[in-house]
Protein backbone atom coordinates (compact mmCIF):
# COMPACT_ATOMS: atom_id res chain seq x y z
CA UNK A 1 0.00 0.00 0.00
CA UNK A 2 0.88 3.38 -1.00
CA UNK A 3 1.98 5.66 2.11
CA UNK A 4 2.56 9.47 2.34
CA UNK A 5 5.84 11.36 2.63
CA UNK A 6 7.87 10.34 5.97
CA UNK A 7 7.63 12.53 8.73
CA UNK A 8 10.95 14.63 9.45
CA UNK A 9 11.01 14.78 13.44
CA UNK A 10 12.89 17.56 14.07
CA UNK A 11 15.76 16.09 11.67
CA UNK A 12 16.17 19.61 9.81
CA UNK A 13 19.83 18.69 8.46
CA UNK A 14 19.18 15.63 6.83
CA UNK A 15 17.08 14.94 3.78
CA UNK A 16 14.17 12.50 4.41
CA UNK A 17 14.71 9.35 2.99
CA UNK A 18 12.14 7.03 1.69
CA UNK A 19 12.68 4.31 -0.72
CA UNK A 20 8.69 4.12 -0.95
CA UNK A 21 6.91 4.63 -3.94
CA UNK A 22 4.86 7.67 -3.79
CA UNK A 23 1.48 8.50 -4.93
CA UNK A 24 -0.41 11.57 -6.16
CA UNK A 25 -2.47 13.38 -3.67
CA UNK A 26 -4.17 14.94 -6.89
CA UNK A 27 -4.43 11.32 -8.42
CA UNK A 28 -6.34 9.83 -5.49
CA UNK A 29 -9.09 12.87 -4.98
CA UNK A 30 -9.97 13.49 -8.42
CA UNK A 31 -8.06 10.80 -10.54
CA UNK A 32 -5.74 9.93 -12.71
CA UNK A 33 -5.35 12.85 -15.83
CA UNK A 34 -7.31 12.19 -19.11
CA UNK A 35 -6.66 15.00 -21.40
CA UNK A 36 -9.20 15.87 -23.99
CA UNK A 37 -9.28 18.83 -26.34
CA UNK A 38 -11.53 21.81 -25.89
CA UNK A 39 -14.00 21.70 -28.05
CA UNK A 40 -17.33 23.68 -27.15
CA UNK A 41 -20.41 22.47 -28.17
CA UNK A 42 -20.66 25.60 -30.48
CA UNK A 43 -17.53 24.57 -32.61
CA UNK A 44 -19.12 23.77 -35.82
CA UNK A 45 -21.72 27.08 -35.83
CA UNK A 46 -20.45 29.47 -38.98
CA UNK A 47 -18.00 26.89 -40.38
CA UNK A 48 -19.97 26.08 -42.87
CA UNK A 49 -20.04 22.05 -42.45
CA UNK A 50 -22.91 20.26 -42.72
CA UNK A 51 -23.62 16.79 -41.45
CA UNK A 52 -26.22 15.66 -44.28
CA UNK A 53 -23.29 16.38 -46.53
CA UNK A 54 -21.95 12.90 -45.31
CA UNK A 55 -25.00 10.74 -46.64
CA UNK A 56 -25.16 8.92 -49.82
CA UNK A 57 -26.56 10.63 -52.63
CA UNK A 58 -27.94 7.93 -54.62
CA UNK A 59 -29.66 4.58 -52.99
CA UNK A 60 -28.58 1.38 -53.58
CA UNK A 61 -31.28 0.49 -56.00
CA UNK A 62 -30.37 3.76 -58.05
CA UNK A 63 -26.73 2.88 -58.33
CA UNK A 64 -27.73 -0.86 -58.77
CA UNK A 65 -29.27 0.37 -62.26
CA UNK A 66 -26.37 1.98 -63.38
Amino acid sequence: MRKHIPKRHLDWDNPVQNTQKMDSTTDRIYGVLNPQPMISESYAIGKGTNPADNLAKFGKKTLAME
